[in-house]
C-alpha cells in the first residue's frame, strides 16, 4: 500500500510519495506560465509572418499600379492632342486616376507637352500591338483618339466620344 501524504503550508511530512503541495503548486503554475509563453510565440509567430504579408502585398499592387499608368507612344504623323500639336517622334505616355477617366500626359524629353482627359477602356483580351487612333478634324488636322497596349487588357480612348473608339488611318500600328 502507497501512502500519500501532502503538507500545508511549509510542513513537510514524509511518506512513500510525498510532495509538499507548495511545490505541486509551483509545477503547475510553471506548466500554465509555459503554455502562456508558447501561446504568445506563436502569436508573435503568426502577427510576424502577417504583418510581412500585409506590407508585400501593399509593395506589389503599389508596383503594379504604377507599371500600370506608364506607357510608350511612337507616333508616325503629326496629331494634335487637346489643341497642342505633337511631332512625330517617341512619347512617354502617363496616366493619373482611380477609375476609368483619368488624366493623360504626353511627356517627351522629361517636359509635358500635352495633358488631355482620357478614359481607360477595359478590353476582354489583351491587345494585338502597340499603336494609336486618330480621326481627321473638320479643319484638317489629325487628332489622337486612342492608345493601344501590346499584351494590356485595357486601352486609352482620348477625346470626344472616347469610350470604344476604332483605329482610323491604319491605327498608326508600330
Amino acid at each position: 500500500m502507497n501512502d500519500v501524504t501532502f503538507s500545508i503550508a511549509s510542513h513537510r511530512t514524509k511518506g512513500t510519495k510525498s510532495q509538499s503541495s507548495d511545490y505541486q503548486g509551483r509545477q503547475i503554475i510553471a506548466g500554465i506560465q509555459r503554455g502562456d509563453d508558447r501561446k504568445r510565440k506563436k502569436n508573435m509567430k503568426l502577427s510576424t509572418i502577417s504583418s510581412g504579408l500585409l506590407l508585400g502585398v501593399t509593395l506589389l499592387l503599389a508596383t503594379g499600379a504604377s507599371a500600370a499608368s506608364k506607357g510608350s507612344l511612337k507616333l508616325n504623323e503629326a496629331v494634335s492632342v487637346n489643341r497642342t500639336q505633337l511631332a512625330k517622334g517617341e512619347y512617354e505616355i502617363m496616366w493619373e486616376g482611380t477609375g476609368p477617366n483619368v488624366e493623360l500626359n504626353v511627356v517627351q524629353s522629361k517636359k509635358i507637352v500635352a495633358t488631355v482627359p482620357a478614359r481607360l477602356v477595359e478590353l476582354n483580351h489583351p491587345g494585338p500591338g502597340q499603336g494609336y487612333g486618330t480621326r481627321k478634324e473638320e479643319d484638317g488636322t489629325t487628332s489622337l483618339t486612342a492608345i493601344y497596349f501590346s499584351g494590356k487588357k485595357y486601352e486609352l480612348a482620348i477625346g470626344k466620344g472616347s469610350a470604344g473608339i476604332e483605329p482610323t488611318n491604319g491605327g498608326g500600328q508600330n
